[in-house]
């Protein structure tokens, strides 16, 4: 346990009665005392400074942090269970989309997660732009054998002269 896990709450329950048995003189006096008004705000911002300390988030905010550009995610396949999710067949149809996407064309490589050789590679054909999201899908190729494949994406500028990959890799399991 560490020494401010033990302090902290020592500290915060002192001031707390200190505020309390300020807060019961200030009432006494009528609020006449300024020395007993200027203790009790004193007081109360060094507890207000802690609240942090409560909060039941462990990052500074409680929201939850947007996904970075280029995020590509898929969707889980109709009827599959949360287990199944990345459970296809040869053939199937991937769908998925991209956050905030930065570039004109995406493409991707299927790899072999054992013999880690590329077993099919082809463009993301976009479905449908919003204004912060691409849609898109791809199918698998009917020739793949079952086994565990990495998805490796790559962002292309509008001419196709280069291709930058992007830090998104998934796998999924082919029965």
């Amino acid at each position: 346990m560490k020494i401010k896990d033990i302090y902290t709450p020592i500290v915060l329950i002192a001031a707390g009665a200190a505020f309390i048995f300020i807060l019961i003189l200030v009432f006494l006096t009528n609020g006449r005392s300024r020395k007993l008004i200027a203790s009790k705000l004193r007081i109360g911002a060094f507890l207000l400074s802690f609240g942090w300390l409560v909060t039941s988030c462990s990052t500074p905010t409680c929201y939850a942090p947007a996904e970075p550009e280029n995020s590509i995610r898929i969707l889980p396949k109709k009827g599959n269970s949360s287990n199944e999710l990345y459970n296809y067949l040869s053939g199937d149809t991937l769908s998925g989309y991209i956050h905030e996407p930065t570039f004109y064309f995406y493409s991707f490589q299927l790899v072999d997660s054992a013999s880690k050789q590329i077993k099919q590679a082809g463009e993301l054909i976009i479905d449908s732009t919003l204004y912060h999201e691409k849609m898109f899908h791809f199918i698998l190729g009917s020739n793949l054998t079952q086994g565990t494949f990495e998805i490796n994406y790559f962002g292309e500028d509008s001419l196709k002269s280069k291709k930058i990959e992007l830090n998104w890799i998934q796998r999924i399991y082919i029965k």
